[in-house]
């Protein structure tokens, strides 16, 4: 750690910019990498980073009137790691496995599980049914979702989900199936649901494209 004290203050900058860009570009995806992995995806960030902060420099010495701007390079470098990081994270890497999977390359989406898959997908969900173990469905349809609600409509992760449920379909199928308020409004609340995931049998969804 000393020793990267005692480097350029330019060097530095390089590789908070090159950690920031890993950092945004796998921020929430539960990935676990290899410290060799790690290093290199860092020092991609970096290189980026860098050879976008020379090319603004020389854009803006060109300007006139201004003098003494390669002060600002470092400045420019972490700037466009977060930038560099957030382009690859929104669009990069989504046309890359793209690219692949139509080259006949790769199937692979890079994400930690078929689970994280559909979690981070860029579809919009519309409606959710989840088949408890216990033999009861728990529904959400998110038109019945009052609009902007304390918290999101559906949250997925490795241990579980939560939605607000509007209608559960019981075990026995000649029951009745029951609608569930989303809003109490004796108490003026909205009622959030969170099933983990060992108590899940199986999830059905209905997606629209953005």
């Amino acid at each position: 750690m000393n020793d990267l004290l005692n480097v350029s203050f330019d060097f530095q900058a390089m590789l908070v910019a090159g950690y920031f860009g890993y950092k945004i570009s796998s921020m929430g995806l539960a990935r676990v990498h290899r410290t060799e992995d790690f290093l290199l995806q860092v020092l991609a960030f970096a290189v980026v980073s860098k050879i976008i902060s020379a090319l603004s420099v020389v854009l803006l010495t060109e300007i006139p009137g201004l003098i003494e701007i390669e002060w600002v390079s470092p400045f420019i470098t972490m700037f466009a790691g977060v930038l560099v990081g957030a382009f690859w994270r929104k669009y990069g890497e989504t046309r890359f496995s793209k690219l692949m999977e139509n080259r006949d390359i790769s199937r692979d989406d890079h994400e930690a599980s078929v689970w994280m898959s559909i979690a981070h997908s860029k579809s919009r969900f519309t409606f959710v049914q989840v088949m408890m173990r216990n033999g009861t469905t728990l529904e959400s349809d998110f038109d019945l979702i009052p609009q902007s609600p304390p918290f999101p409509p559906l949250k997925i992760n490795e241990d579980g989900i939560s939605i607000y449920v509007t209608k559960i379909w019981p075990s026995d199928d000649q029951a009745e199936q029951v609608f569930e308020p989303v809003i109490d409004k004796e108490l003026g609340i909205m009622r959030l649901r969170y099933i983990p995931r060992s108590e899940i049998e199986q999830i059905e969804w209905c997606l629209r494209k953005r």
